[in-house]
């Protein structure tokens, strides 16, 4: 399932997920919930896109043709079950950035010096 949410121009901007509208758990069985091994597969994946020029008010993303910039974040993210209820966890983050693909890396000790 892919939801689209379009945002006002500038920085700053700030996501709230209306209550109600999230992921049904209760449609998928557990082990497709959790990673289980070594496989690349996200349950959970979000793309925040960042375009200059003019997107004419549309949903499209732009391509290397186009005379606009898109440059993107994609967060892959996994369950974990703790205490009984499930928590989503960042597995990877990836930047396009003009075209060049980077893989973010985890800064040694950081996930567990700030909550």
């Amino acid at each position: 399932m892919t939801v689209t949410i379009n945002f006002q121009h500038g920085l700053g901007q700030k996501f709230r997920q209306p209550s109600g509208t999230g992921i049904t758990l209760s449609m998928f069985e557990e082990s497709e919930l959790l990673k289980m091994g070594d496989l690349d597969v996200y349950p959970v994946a979000a793309k925040a896109d960042a375009s200059s020029g003019d997107m004419n008010g549309t949903n499209e993303t732009p391509t290397s043709g186009n005379k606009t910039n898109t440059n993107s974040q994609i967060t892959q993210e996994v369950f974990e079950k703790e205490k009984g209820e499930f928590r989503v966890k960042v597995g990877k983050q990836i930047l396009w950035v003009n075209g060049m693909r980077y893989e973010l890396q985890e800064i040694y000790g950081i996930e567990t010096s700030v909550e």
